[in-house]
């Protein structure tokens, strides 16, 4: 899942370099978050 993919890479970032990154990106459709 694509939005698990990017959670995961944000969560990632966050740990190793202190930056949390923004998701910049619209989502369309129906989510479970």
């Amino acid at each position: 899942d694509v939005r698990e993919l990017i959670t995961v890479a944000q969560d990632t970032v966050q740990e190793k370099f202190g930056v949390r990154l923004e998701t910049e990106i619209g989502f369309i459709g129906e989510f479970a978050n």
